[in-house]
């Protein structure tokens, strides 16, 4: 029998990753589209053979046994927990919620009805990520001491609203929407991390640019560069006593360094794109049929958000030339200059 799912915002993700992948995964009927635009959700319907479109899902004669939550971030939690409550699975898209408050009354709510909640931070199932957890814990860095996360593009998504500019609906800008895939990357590889220090370029908007300090391990300290204006080098750094692994995920390369020499760990798998969805949606259907936990589930997803909020908490403003105060011009000996 197959497992009735509902997906609940016809966004830009929707359209080009869950869509397309829950239409086709083995075992699961995409039984409803989800939108305030109707008109937008009914044109994928068609497209893809939906039955059922709503407003909202309380508006479906039959809740679903299963709903991907792909809205904007400020309804996350306020979408997602009345699902929860009713015993609804819910894979609900990064970031979890706005606020770790937010992430644990999801992590109540789906353990006290038994619905199976997962997060979508699909950077866990890539291959290089997991091949790259099994190098650092299988001790061949040594002790690790440093790394360095530089992740920046012109910013080029297409969304259908502008909910991203918004702080109130977005909960912030590139740390949030961007940033919780590196943190959550550095989280899985490294174990937990605290914040040292946090600087972005709000001046009350999102931020385009951010930089931060963290700690981890035993005196551990890493440094992430984030921007939404600036192509940067999209790699990882992770220095051992050892060894350093180099992530790059744009490329799909690792690369050990050691000695003197580079070592390639890499296989061929083509350029980065949206398979991590299937391998998602795979992964959290199978929880759901074996009761076991998803890969990402609520607790790994709410880790990422502390950190984060950590951040916003003690966010200090990001020195910038063309804002930074000047200062004096030094006073020339004998006088001042014709």
């Amino acid at each position: 029998m197959s497992l009735d799912l509902a997906i609940i915002g016809c966004g830009a993700i929707t359209e080009l990753a869950h869509l397309p992948f829950a239409a086709r995964q083995a075992g699961v009927h995409v039984g409803a589209l989800v939108d305030t635009d109707l008109a937008r959700a009914g044109k994928l319907a068609k497209q893809y053979g939906v039955p059922r479109i709503a407003r909202d899902v309380m508006e479906l004669s039959t809740l679903p046994h299963a709903a991907i939550v792909a809205l904007p971030h400020d309804l996350h939690a306020s979408v997602s927990l009345p699902l929860l409550r009713r015993g609804v699975h819910v894979l609900v898209e990064k970031p979890m919620a706005l606020s770790v408050h937010e992430c644990s009354e999801m992590i109540g709510a789906a353990r006290q009805s038994g619905a199976m909640l997962a997060v979508g931070l699909v950077r866990r199932f890539l291959p290089e990520i997991r091949q790259a957890k099994a190098i650092i814990d299988s001790g061949d860095l040594g002790t690790i001491r440093s790394f360095e996360a530089k992740e920046g593009r012109i910013y080029d998504w297409k969304p259908s609203s502008d909910f991203f500019l918004k702080r109130e609906r977005a909960g912030g800008g590139v740390l949030i929407e961007a940033g919780v895939h590196v943190l959550d990357t550095l989280l899985f590889l490294l174990g937990e991390l605290s914040t040292e220090r946090y600087a972005d370029d709000s001046y009350g908007g999102v931020e385009a640019e951010a930089e931060l300090r963290l700690a981890f391990g035993n005196g551990g300290t890493g440094f992430v560069e984030l921007s939404r204006t600036r192509d940067l080098p999209n790699t990882t750094l992770i220095h051992g006593t050892r060894a350093s692994l180099e992530i790059d995920l744009w490329r799909r390369r690792l690369t050990l360094r050691g000695d003197g020499s580079n070592e390639d760990l890499s296989i061929d798998k083509g350029a980065f794109g949206y398979d991590v969805f299937d391998a998602q949606l795979a992964d959290w259907m199978h929880a759901i049929r074996s009761g076991q936990q998803p890969s990402v589930d609520g607790e790994q997803g709410r880790k990422s958000i502390a950190l984060i909020e950590s951040c916003y908490a003690s966010r200090t403003l990001l020195e910038l030339p063309w804002v930074a105060p000047k200062r004096p011009e030094p006073a020339l000996a004998g006088g001042t200059c014709r």
